[in-house]
């Protein structure tokens, strides 16, 4: 897609999405794999969706103790390296070379910051005007560290008649979304049906609480990185 489809579809769907907002209803849409490719100049975030009635869910790498306890979590945005044919040396030397498609989509938007935002993010002044800016919440999104296992059906012939059926690990945004409506629903259940409403105002009021994990990139501290080993199938 790009920048000049962006806008279009935004300005399809935003009447669509503001009626949902008014009627109690929210609705999540995945940031993006892509960062912000799309343009850097001012740091717009990639195919974020230009709408202060969505809740963009992001991605995170978040790491897990034995115990099930909550250890780490970084932004999702990889980079990858291999060793060499001798088996002696990284090539590239770590942290090795960013791969775009993994990296959580995020930015400064186009349109005007919302009220919710107002006093909370930073960041978002772009020529002298303050911008919308997401991901407005992050789940696990990492490929390497988790993943669901997705099942799909490729089929062959112009009939479709015959196929084969797939697993391959889903993750990206696309999981992140999909989780925290989850996590939504089950709120749903604990609340007996009582429906949540547009979830931003509580979300960006919830900032600073118990609720949520501030991720940092460093959150081992400053200097400290991390990686993730993957060996060859056997």
């Amino acid at each position: 897609a790009s920048i000049g489809d962006t806008i279009y579809w935004d300005r399809l769907l935003n009447p669509v999405l503001k009626r949902a907002a008014l009627e109690g209803i929210t609705v999540n849409e995945a940031a993006g794999d892509w960062g912000d490719l799309v343009t850097k100049t001012p740091p717009y975030g990639g195919y974020l969706r230009n709408s202060p009635w969505v809740t963009t869910v992001g991605g995170t790498s978040l790491a897990i103790g034995a115990q099930g306890q909550y250890l780490e979590e970084w932004p999702w945005a990889q980079t990858s390296t291999g060793l060499n044919k001798k088996g002696t040396a990284w090539k590239p030397a770590p942290p090795g070379a960013s791969d775009y498609y993994f990296e959580g989509g995020g930015g400064v938007t186009r349109v005007a910051e919302p009220w919710y935002q107002k006093g909370v993010v930073s960041g978002n002044v772009v020529d002298g005007v303050a911008k919308r800016v997401g991901p407005d919440v992050s789940m696990e999104a990492d490929c390497f560290v988790g993943g669901y296992p997705e099942g799909y059906y490729e089929p062959t012939g112009p009939t479709s008649a015959g196929g084969t059926w797939y697993t391959r690990p889903f993750c990206g945004t696309s999981m992140a979304s999909p989780m925290f409506t989850a996590l939504e629903a089950n709120l749903l259940q604990e609340r007996h049906g009582l429906g949540l409403g547009f979830a931003n105002p509580t979300l960006y009021g919830l900032y600073g609480s118990l609720a949520f994990h501030q991720v940092t990139s460093t959150p081992l501290g400053a200097g400290v990185s991390t990686g993730v080993i993957i060996t060859p199938a056997t």
